[in-house]
């Protein structure tokens, strides 16, 4: 057992001195292997690869497709009639889908399917290039709707250049694929356009949101056109100044949302949205390892220290809050109300990668992998078509959390398409004549090294297996070195070369150096893969006195589909003293995997039930508990979860009052009704670490929640601790609150002597009212005008039995 502290990133359970350090001389960036590079296969990759392009592809298409998205194009070109349909930034998803679509179509070995793939491609590219206008522009949002004359007069807001970034990043993703460039044209005009429109004396306002920046990188790389380039920098070096717009007015800057509250070289904390963060830390570090800056380097640095220290979650991804979809104080890490965005942990993952390359430190893709296996992976189903929006570390059955096929705000499910189908450009980098492995992914790959070409052939189980063989094969011998990435989490490891043991030392960033020199060599590697408890800095408050399984990357959680009565997660304990095995599992709809048993305790509802200010320890009985990858959690059904679990009885929740069913007019983002009567202890209106219940996004208007009862009950009083999350969300105490008793005729009353019930915060607004016998109880609910509201706990009783 080892405990996590500030000094160490709280995703890698004791290992000390894992995260990379500033260098004053950093060696030469990495270059990464392109991802037509690189095959990838095996029993874990293969399926999920397979689902990506059969699921994810079509599933996003066919969506783009209904939702309006495909069409605004073809109104754009003059095509047909009609108006803009849907948000300003749905053509984005359209880049998104057409970036995925390239990857996979590298990646399809069918001669047949792959002409038909690239067919249909270039039919779409055909309808977006019709719709770019004779300077460059693009944006079916102000060609339809917007006006082309009120162009980037709100790019805090409207998202132009995160758009034209995708439409760039797709472009050329296009080019490397089919070297085509029908697609590369339109995205270099678009380039064109903003270098035109961009400059001192000109406009100045930096992206709204960051994306333009990575694209403009990977532009000059294809071009070697210097001015994208420059303009990239241009605009990272805007952040924290006052924006001249294009009519000569000033604003800005516009502060931490979106990280234009300081100068790039002064920021050392992460803050605002997650998404727009990573990307704009991704745009740094690749503006770093060009110019080799050395204040990007000490803030890149810094940065990073802040979000690993002190706002990871286990699982590998950020952003804690719904309200900014991002940062808030550190050490803010919950579980039920954890927001994790899917695309904030791929937005991570990039950067992750980047700064592994920057440092030549395997540590940066300790955390990639992290996220790839955890968070990212849980962003999809298995059969590639439904998706998670919002990524918490625990939920409820009835919470109304489950994945979806589409979103209105739908960022997720391309982002999820163009990052799992380039996943092999991640696997490999090189210098010189040195090759880098970063993933332990089946397939073969060729590495260009200086002294020419070589074939890398891996053959693992990984992540199930920490067994991995290299095939390393080149036509002619030369002294090369392959750098092989010993994990953070692995305690133990042996290495052999050509079946002789090497004696490689420790690691130094995160990799042990292997000389291979001949025309053919087979290095294998056996990583140690233990299952580990981790622990969560003292400071994380929603996981003190619980415990997280691990084993190898894989972070695990308990699903109540495989934890049958008397089980229960709100009654399942893991003390300390309990062991852990491994199990190989073959599940129809889950397929292959290693399962965790662990030999756990449950306790009854009976003991979890008393109120006593203090009580002797509760009695706990035997109980094998079931725990799966959280990966795969929510693939046979909606279903209840947790990754943390309670180690002693001191932790576990009280039981919910019994005979109690709850309803509402609309369940939003949260916990569900179960959160209402959950008898939590809330710190304060704003406290995020118990379960909580709210109608977001639902804003204004009538609301409601009820209790339905199993028998009539005899109720006299109703307190209600209302959830507000002021300066970090948008839900409020709202406006006013009354209640209704279902009367004998089965209708919905005021409850006489009842009147409305108080409004204040951090603390429990009680109303007492002569007794009524009734089967229900209906709290309802005016909100604020623009504001959703929630409740963290709703108790109800009778002054000759107490509250519940």
């Amino acid at each position: 057992m080892s405990m996590l502290n500030a000094s160490i990133a709280l995703l890698l359970a004791g290992v000390a001195g894992v995260l990379p350090t500033t260098f004053n001389n950093p060696p030469e960036p990495l270059r990464p292997v392109p991802f037509a590079r690189v095959g990838v296969e095996g029993p874990f990759w293969g399926p999920r690869l397979a689902a990506v392009r059969e699921g994810t592809l079509e599933a996003n298409l066919h969506q783009c497709e209904i939702t309006g998205r495909l069409r605004n194009f073809d109104r754009a070109a003059g095509k047909e009639a009609g108006e803009f349909e849907g948000l300003l930034f749905n053509d984005s998803d359209v880049y998104k889908v057409m970036e995925g679509w390239a990857y996979v179509l590298a990646t399809e070995s069918d001669p047949p399917k792959r002409a038909a793939l690239e067919a249909r491609l270039d039919a779409l590219v055909a309808r977006v290039a019709a719709a770019q206008a004779p300077d460059g522009y693009i944006n079916t949002y102000y060609a339809l709707k917007a006006g082309m004359p009120k162009r980037f007069t709100r790019e805090e807001h409207d998202h132009e250049t995160y758009c034209m970034g995708h439409l760039i990043e797709a472009a050329v993703a296009h080019f490397e694929v089919t070297g085509k460039r029908t697609f590369l044209d339109v995205g270099i005009r678009a380039a064109d356009f903003l270098d035109g429109l961009y400059g001192e004396g000109k406009f100045t306002a930096p992206p709204g949101h960051q994306e333009l920046e990575l694209a403009l990188v990977k532009l000059w790389r294809v071009t070697a056109e210097d001015r994208y380039a420059r303009l990239a920098t241009f605009l990272v070096e805007q952040r924290g100044r006052s924006h001249r717009g294009l009519d000569g007015s000033v604003d800005g800057p516009w502060g931490e949302y979106n990280q234009d509250h300081a100068p790039v070289r002064d920021q050392t904390q992460a803050v605002g949205h997650a998404v727009r963060a990573a990307y704009f830390y991704s745009a740094v570090t690749d503006l770093a390892a060009m110019t080799g800056d050395e204040g990007y380097r000490l803030a890149l640095d810094a940065l990073w220290r802040d979000v690993f220290d002190t706002r990871i979650f286990i699982t590998g991804g950020i952003g804690p809050s719904a309200h900014n979809e991002g940062f808030t104080e550190p050490f803010d890490i919950p579980t039920y109300s954890a927001y994790q965005e899917t695309c904030a942990s791929i937005a991570l993952a990039f950067w992750a990668h980047r700064m592994s390359l920057l440092h030549a430190d395997a540590s940066y893709m300790d955390v990639f992998e992290r996220g790839l296996y955890n968070s990212v992976l849980a962003g999809v189903s298995l059969d590639g078509r439904k998706f998670n929006y919002v990524n918490p570390l625990a939920a409820k059955a009835g919470g109304g959390h489950t994945r979806r096929d589409w979103f209105p705000c739908a960022c997720c499910p391309p982002n999820v398409l163009r990052f799992l189908a380039s996943i092999g450009g991640y696997a490999y980098a090189v210098r010189g004549d040195q090759a880098y492995v970063n993933l332990y992914v089946p397939g073969a790959a060729s590495l260009p090294l200086a002294s020419g070409k070589v074939r890398v052939t891996q053959e693992t189980d990984y992540p199930w297996d920490g067994r991995v063989r290299l095939t390393i094969t080149s036509d002619t011998p030369a002294p090369r070195e392959l750098f092989v990435r010993i994990p953070g989490w692995c305690r133990g490891f042996t290495l052999a070369r050509n079946g002789a043991p090497c004696q490689a030392g420790p690691p130094e960033r995160g990799y042990v150096r292997v000389p291979v020199t001949g025309t053919s060599d087979r290095v294998e590697l056996r990583l140690d893969m233990p299952i580990e408890r981790v622990y969560s800095h003292p400071k994380v408050r929603a996981s003190l006195g619980h415990v997280a399984i691990q084993r190898g990357p894989i972070v695990y959680t308990m699903e109540d589909k495989d934890n049958a009565e008397p089980i229960t997660l709100a009654s399942a304990l893991l003390p300390v003293s309990g062991s852990l095995k491994a199990r190989p599992t073959d599940d129809p709809r889950l397929g292959r995997f290693i399962a965790i048993e662990a030999e756990g305790a449950i306790v009854s509802r009976d003991e979890r039930e008393g109120v006593a200010l203090y009580a002797a320890g509760a009695a706990a009985s035997p109980a094998t508990l079931t725990l799966i990858p959280y990966c795969m959690w929510d693939n046979r059904g909606v279903a209840s979860m947790q990754i943390w679990i309670p180690e002693s009885p001191a932790f576990l929740p009280l039981a919910p009052a019994a005979g109690i069913t709850a309803t509402a007019s609309y369940i939003g983002n949260g916990d569900g009704t179960a959160a209402l009567f959950d008898r939590g202890a809330p710190a304060s209106s704003a406290d995020q670490t118990i379960p909580r219940f709210t109608f977001w996004p639902h804003k204004g208007g009538i609301e409601w929640v009820a209790y339905e009862f199993a028998r009539p009950r005899r109720i006299d009083r109703a307190a209600v601790y209302w959830f507000d999350d002021s300066g970090v969300g948008q839900c409020r105490v709202p406006d006013s609150a009354t209640l209704e008793w279902r009367s004998d005729s089965g209708d919905w009353a005021p409850v006489a002597g009842a009147g409305p019930i108080g409004v204040k915060k951090d603390g429990f607004n009680e109303v007492r009212f002569e007794p009524v016998t009734t089967r229900g109880l209906r709290l309802r609910i005016a909100l604020q005008e623009k504001f959703s509201a929630g409740v963290l706990e709703w108790s109800i009783g009778d002054a000759r039995k107490g509250t519940e």
